[in-house]
């Protein structure tokens, strides 16, 4: 059989057989490759990539983001931050009270009310924007939308701050007036707004209890979501603050109400709310091929922004090439079967944007 080079240009030749010297072999020499300069830097550069975005929390400095600016144009690539407001939005969480007197001290202003503590996470988007920010990501794991009056949500963020109990309507009240702002002040940053929704996190309490948050015991939920969501986007397309969105689910019985609550409000710009690539458990041959094929049916599929290595690992970036021939393997059948024309110019230029033109204009990382 031909030899093949790997992602490390590491010769390997394929046989049917496979031995533990083999093994071996191989990882000298990957091994060797990282002792020898194939670093992080050489993984992005060597792979293409030209902006990384890290996931930052609001009181992050982002110190690394200034040093690494310095050496944009040696390395070829951009890293920029990504603004993760969870610890913002999670006021049910026994931290919270600690978490936003970090907030003030970060930002300067003293968090006493609701308005109080959105203008502290204004002044923070303000200084990711100068930062390169230009994208903001959010896990949703539940949201219910439930309106209140200023002076409720006032009276809601100082129990919270004196770590009172609040009710699960206030809370919903707080998520939903927060996302509201922070959606009005990504729609006037030009950001794009992300939503991770429907995981069901931290199952198993012993494990979670020993080993912490994010180690494999998290599933996926079912939660209705199509009425809440609507009535989120509804009342900022009232106030004309929907930003640009990608709407990420991990269950995808929720793609078909998503993608048709978007067409309701597509404005502005092409496409300018997606549904997001398959995610977590979804990140399959199959979940990429029917979260392609809903996009397709109820939507725009050429105008799609493509994958996302959500991994955050510097070794992930062949899920892209996985993508990317699940892409060309379904436009190839679908224009065998003349569902499409077999028309190989004007189905290569669609390929293309969707593995990197659509996302390159859809972000503005390089306006």
């Amino acid at each position: 059989m031909p030899a093949r080079e790997s992602r490390f240009n590491v010769w390997r030749r394929q046989t049917h057989a496979f031995s533990h010297i083999f093994c071996d072999g191989v990882c000298r020499q990957i091994g060797y490759k990282f002792r020898t300069g194939f670093v992080q830097q050489a993984l992005i550069k060597n792979s293409n990539v030209k902006v990384v975005c890290t996931t930052d929390d609001p009181v992050d400095d982002l110190q690394y983001h200034k040093l690494l600016q310095e050496s944009e144009t040696e390395n070829g690539f951009k890293v920029l931050p990504a603004f993760r407001p969870d610890k913002v939005l999670n006021i049910q969480n026994k931290e919270y009270a600690d978490y936003v007197h970090k907030l003030a001290t970060v930002s300067g202003v003293s968090i006493q009310n609701f308005s109080d503590l959105v203008s502290a996470v204004r002044n923070r988007i303000e200084y990711f924007h100068e930062r390169g920010g230009r994208l903001s990501d959010h896990a949703l794991d539940t949201f219910t939308y439930a309106e209140a009056a200023p002076q409720q949500l006032d009276a809601i963020v100082e129990k919270a701050l004196s770590q009172e109990a609040l009710s699960l309507n206030e809370i919903n009240q707080y998520h939903t007036a927060l996302l509201i702002e922070l959606m009005h002040i990504y729609h006037e940053k030009g950001w794009v707004m992300q939503y991770h929704i429907h995981a069901y996190r931290n199952l198993n309490g012993p494990m979670f209890e020993k080993l912490g948050p994010d180690t494999g015991y998290d599933a996926l939920n079912d939660r209705c979501i199509a009425e809440s969501y609507g009535k989120l986007f509804a009342r900022a397309e009232n106030e004309d603050i929907i930003p640009k969105t990608i709407l990420y689910s991990l269950n995808p019985n929720d793609w078909l109400p998503l993608v048709t609550m978007m067409g309701c409000f597509q404005k502005d710009t092409v496409q300018k709310l997606q549904l997001g690539c398959a995610w977590w458990f979804n990140d399959t041959r199959s979940g990429m091929r029917r979260q392609l094929e809903m996009f397709a049916e109820e939507s725009l599929l050429p105008n799609f922004v493509g994958m996302l290595t959500d991994s955050r690992s510097f070794l992930s970036y062949p899920r892209h090439e996985y993508f990317r021939r699940v892409l060309c393997e379904l436009f190839g059948e679908w224009a065998e079967r003349g569902q499409i024309p077999e028309d190989e110019e004007q189905i290569g230029k669609i390929i293309e944007d969707i593995a990197y033109h659509n996302a390159y204009r859809y972000f503005g990382f390089f306006e």
